[in-house]
């Protein structure tokens, strides 16, 4: 069976992208509304869009192992985020917002 784009966009609740050397992330990830898991471990992410926020069923987002600087500043507004770990970056300083957020953050 072959999906159209738009049947993949309603169905997948999974996006693997561990070690993929990836170094960006298109705003348009929150296209896959229905991601409940997000694996971006150990590529070369220097920042994450926005947009991932937008992302409502999303619980967990592992972005360890990257050269993030930061998390975005709408953070907080991910609904559903239950766990971000974002070890082993070079986050320098946490957003604001974040103790308006219910989330459990692993930094180093």
């Amino acid at each position: 069976m072959i999906l159209k784009n738009e049947e993949i966009q309603r169905k997948s609740t999974k996006f693997l992208g561990e070690n993929n050397r990836l170094k960006k992330l298109p705003k348009t990830i929150s296209d896959l509304e229905n991601l409940v898991f997000i694996d971006l471990r150990n590529n070369i992410l220097t920042s994450l869009p926005g947009t991932i926020c937008k992302i409502k069923p999303l619980k967990t987002l592992l972005v360890s192992g990257n050269q993030l600087k930061s998390l975005p500043a709408t953070i907080h507004k991910a609904e559903s985020l239950a766990t971000v770990d974002a070890s082993n970056n070079k986050i320098k300083a946490i957003p604001k917002t974040i103790n308006k957020s219910k989330s459990s953050f692993l930094f180093d």
